[in-house]
């Protein structure tokens, strides 16, 4: 159906509970009624933030709308969702990083009544110049977002924190200190600073591999903290036969590295045999 979304046309488009829902609306408060429908629901959605005032295709990412503060649309949304609906769930977010290059066009009062140009009522008369290709960026990305979700394989997004160096050379130094401490020699380790970052940010997503195993949005939701922190975190072999490189190179947390070391592959791909699967084709 084509329709204009408000509470008169609410049970009509969601009704027969889609799959998903791409929210694309620029509106706030109708914008903010779709996803809050949604999730009364229990219907996937996904959040497309503004496209007006960007042109950086590299910028694009896809995490919680708790974390698109850069995106003017994002945070309102977000303080509506919080404040005027006291939702407390999560909610996954298109935007880009990419600082608005510029606001609102101001609106000429001799050109006419402010009214007359509104699109469709209770949208906003004033505008924000888009460049042509951003919106179809957009939408190719939130394709992209639903159809691996609906097809069982769903986007791994790199965290959007930003790792520091110092944070990376830590890693860096509690590997070689466990491989000494353990093995007698750190002449196993077969990375640079730079592969480390690699697997952190790249493979392992800044996440405890235990968790990311149990998938994006489970991991999202039970491990929050780790997406911005990797103080508890340690790079282990993942087989203890072969050396430490970039294909042997598990992040997991302290308890689960100290036990891995302690027992083995074996022993952990015997208690733990989906995260075992996982982190084998992760690898």
């Amino acid at each position: 159906m084509v329709s204009l979304f408000d509470d008169d046309t609410s049970e009509a488009v969601l009704e027969g509970r889609p799959d998903f829902v791409i929210d694309a609306i620029d509106n706030i408060h109708t914008k903010v009624q779709l996803l809050m429908d949604c999730k009364d629901r229990g219907i996937e959605v996904l959040c497309v933030c503004g496209a007006g005032g960007k042109a950086d295709p590299t910028r694009l990412k896809i995490a919680d709308i708790a974390e698109s503060s850069i995106d003017p649309l994002g945070r309102a949304v977000r303080y509506h969702l919080k404040n005027k609906h006291k939702f407390k769930g999560r909610v996954p977010a298109l935007f880009s990083t990419e600082l608005p290059r510029c606001g609102l066009l101001p609106f000429d009062t001799s050109q006419g009544k402010p009214l007359d140009f509104q699109v469709v009522p209770n949208f906003r008369v004033r505008t924000i110049p888009v460049l042509g290709t951003t919106p179809a960026i957009f939408g190719m990305a939130a394709a992209a977002y639903v159809l691996t979700y609906l097809t069982g394989r769903p986007l791994v997004t790199e965290p959007l924190f930003k790792i520091r160096l110092p944070e990376i050379q830590v890693l860096f130094d509690r590997l070689v200190e466990r491989e000494e401490v353990h093995l007698g020699t750190a002449d196993g380790v077969l990375v640079d600073v730079d592969e480390v970052e690699y697997l952190v940010r790249s493979v392992w997503c800044g996440c405890c591999a235990f968790v990311l195993a149990k998938g994006p949005v489970e991991a999202a939701k039970t491990n929050r903290g780790l997406w911005r922190n990797t103080s508890q975190l340690a790079l282990v072999r993942w087989d203890e036969s072969l050396p430490s490189s970039m294909d042997n190179l598990v992040l997991v947390n302290y308890s689960i590295a100290d036990d891995h070391m302690e027992r083995g592959v074996r022993a952990t791909r015997e208690a733990h045999p989906e995260e075992s699967s996982f982190i084998d084709g992760r690898l």
